[in-house]
């Protein structure tokens, strides 16, 4: 086993270190230079360990782009003429006093890498690097920064349960939320002891919601992140594992997790259970699918898939050995799965094969919206990419 040291030397925050330059060559220059200096891994037949997992990526230097400040001071309420649950999920306790600085207006602000992406209603929501929130109103076609966001953090998770009530996860250990739609942002939680980034963040009610990320970290609310609790996934010894994502619906919950291992509820996160599969690498995200099936994806292009609400997981060919970030549902009821490198997957059944692809810009793909039909909007490295 290796040192915790050790481990988070092999770890993406350290490995995407150049992920806002703006030349993807130059984004691999520096990878590769890393990823030669770094101890070999234990895992996935000697590959870097998450070397390159986009939710532990380090931004470049806030002087990487020209921008003048936009946000509010950090710890600022959302619009004070929101509802009573609005209330309670952005102010009913106290934001103590803050060490990040706001966000700024970045030139490009769409060639921002973007990380997280999810529908507020119809409006689009995305959140990434230097604390940067774009919102479209017209089903991606154009982007505006939100208002106000009290960070340049790197932001990694993002989750919406209607059209106003959001919350967003990201270095720092930050939460953030918002109740006017991603407008105006608020700190709910942030952990400058050690480096104790958030990698991924989800809400089944403007109530309740988890937030998970590296060593193990796990955060539950149950009064609309006014309050956020650690808990614990299994009872007795566990490994500090890194927790990379969060996906589901209703009472069913899943947890990707390094070395190949998933956490599952079935009790909307009240309990969890350890299913280890054989996956020698690390699950970075994944996808409850209408009819039920489950995906699970991530390291070195491994895809695995459970028709049994998750207890039994078997691997699905991916005819790639690029690592995969996120998996979704497209409106016509296909599969895409996005990945490193430019590449993508995708599925018209239900994921029991896959059809690659591979774009010849090879732009990192981060995740995916669905639009029209198998239309599917793409965010990643280069910030808003062309539709799939």
């Amino acid at each position: 086993m290796r040192s915790p040291a050790r481990r988070w030397l092999a770890s993406p925050r350290a490995a995407l270190i150049s992920v806002a330059l703006a030349s993807f060559r130059v984004q691999l220059a520096l990878l590769l230079a890393l990823l030669l200096a770094l101890p070999t891994a234990a895992q996935d037949g000697g590959a870097s360990s998450d070397a390159a997992n986009p939710h532990a990526a380090v931004g470049a230097t806030e002087g990487a782009s020209t921008a003048q400040s936009t946000g509010t001071a950090p710890g600022t309420s959302p619009d004070a003429s929101t509802d009573a649950a609005s209330n309670t999920s952005a102010s009913t306790a106290p934001t103590p006093a803050s060490a990040q600085k706001p966000a700024v207006a970045v030139a490009i602000a769409t060639s921002a890498p973007l990380l997280a992406a999810v529908y507020a209603g119809t409006r689009i929501v995305a959140v990434g690097d230097h604390g940067v929130v774009l919102l479209s109103d017209d089903g991606g076609k154009t982007f505006r920064q939100a208002r106000s966001v009290p960070t340049r953090a790197l932001l990694t998770g993002l989750s919406f349960v209607d059209a106003q009530h959001g919350w967003a996860c990201g270095h720092d250990g930050l939460i953030l939320v918002t109740a006017d739609g991603g407008e105006t942002w608020a700190i709910q939680h942030e952990d400058l002891d050690g480096d104790k980034p958030l990698f991924a963040i989800h809400f089944r009610d403007v109530q309740h919601g988890f937030a998970v990320g590296l060593f193990n970290a796990a955060l539950r609310s149950d009064d609309g992140g006014a309050h956020w609790t650690p808990f614990t996934l299994i009872n007795g010894p566990a490994e500090d594992k890194h927790l990379y994502g969060i996906f589901g619906h209703g009472d069913a919950l899943y947890i990707a997790a390094e070395g190949g291992t998933l956490y599952r509820s079935t009790d909307a996160g009240a309990s969890w259970t350890e299913v280890q599969t054989s996956n020698p690498g690390s699950f970075w995200s994944g996808v409850v699918l209408r009819s039920g099936t489950v995906l699970a994806v991530g390291q070195r292009g491994h895809v695995f898939v459970s028709h049994d609400n998750g207890a039994g997981w078997s691997e699905v060919p991916s005819h790639t050995d690029q690592s995969l970030t996120d998996a979704v549902e497209l409106n016509d009821g296909s599969v895409l799965i996005t990945g490193l490198a430019g590449v993508s997957l995708h599925s018209s059944d239900e994921g029991q094969t896959f059809v690659l692809a591979a774009r010849g810009d090879r732009a990192p793909l981060f995740t995916a919206l669905p639009q029209a039909g198998a239309a599917a909007l793409l965010f990643g490295g280069n910030g808003v990419i062309d539709s799939h």
